[in-house]
């Protein structure tokens, strides 16, 4: 449970990272319910030697119902996305005309950006370690 719910983390914060970007957030298809990857690509000759495939696999229409129920994933997915969107729809600072830089925060695990636009400002980090309580592995 423990590594799903890591999964989770890490989904939304990749997702709240590409809303922080300059242009507009592009979604693949499966990415608002956490479509999981298809390796049946491998069985087809013709797709086989190309791994993008991998994330091309057919829509799962039983998950995407699932957006609906409370606490299942794709509604915990569904929902962040969705406020996602509001929030930037919402928030003048996400306006094209906005300023957007990369933060030096002193740590390689952790990317930050700021935009400002007409006095307003937002300060973003993430957290790209392993670890979540800020001690880094001996690799990292």
């Amino acid at each position: 449970m423990a590594l799903l719910e890591n999964a989770i983390r890490l989904d939304q914060m990749l997702h709240a990272f590409m809303f922080t970007l300059i242009g507009i957030p592009v979604l693949y298809s499966g990415d608002e319910i956490g479509q999981e990857n298809d390796n049946s690509y491998h069985m087809d000759p013709l797709k086989a030697e190309d791994s993008r495939y991998l994330l091309r696999g057919d829509f799962s229409w039983s998950n995407a119902e699932k957006r609906n129920e409370p606490g299942a994933v794709p509604n915990r997915l569904f929902t962040f996305i969705k406020q996602l969107e509001q929030i930037r729809a919402d928030t003048a600072v996400f306006d094209s005309s906005a300023q957007v830089q990369c933060i030096d925060t002193g740590d390689d695990h952790v990317l930050g950006i700021s935009r400002s636009l007409h006095g307003q400002h937002l300060l973003a980090f993430f957290n790209f370690s392993d670890q979540i309580d800020g001690n880094h592995s001996a690799s990292g």
